[in-house]
């Protein structure tokens, strides 16, 4: 399918992520917010089935996605950061469109899948070093 250059292609989850839960109105309404303020045409989102560690929305809609298309989700914590497997699999939906640029605003962050895979790899990171840490604050 390709969506015009201009649409913002939005995902919801129903269920929480890092503890965090946002109701899927809310997200809705924050996603369209943000492609209005950006100059891009909000799509209604496609919305996560609700079983734990379940991804088969967002997987289709990878596959669905061309070169130049724009994705969003309100957190990048949306995603299976901590799940090499599900991970891999969602990134191998997006081989080969590497232009498709990746909207997650609750953490400021515009990129392609590339800057994905880094921001990634520095979450990971910082959590493994955080639960090492006998120092808990400040």
């Amino acid at each position: 399918m390709k969506f015009d250059k201009k649409q913002l292609v939005t995902y919801t989850l129903p269920r929480p992520f890092f503890k965090v839960n946002i109701p899927i109105p809310v997200q809705s309404a924050y996603l369209r917010d943000y492609a209005t303020r950006n100059g891009l045409v909000f799509t209604l989102p496609t919305t996560e089935v609700c079983f734990e560690k379940s991804y088969y929305a967002l997987g289709n809609l990878l596959r669905q996605m061309t070169n130049e298309d724009h994705f969003a989700a309100v957190s990048i914590l949306a995603l299976p950061l901590e799940d090499p497997v599900i991970f891999d699999q969602l990134k191998s939906l997006v081989e080969g469109r590497e232009s498709i640029t990746f909207h997650f605003p609750l953490e400021g962050f515009v990129g392609t899948i590339q800057k994905v895979i880094a921001w990634r790899e520095d979450f990971l990171f910082m959590r493994r070093s955080s639960s090492k840490s006998t120092n808990k604050g400040f």
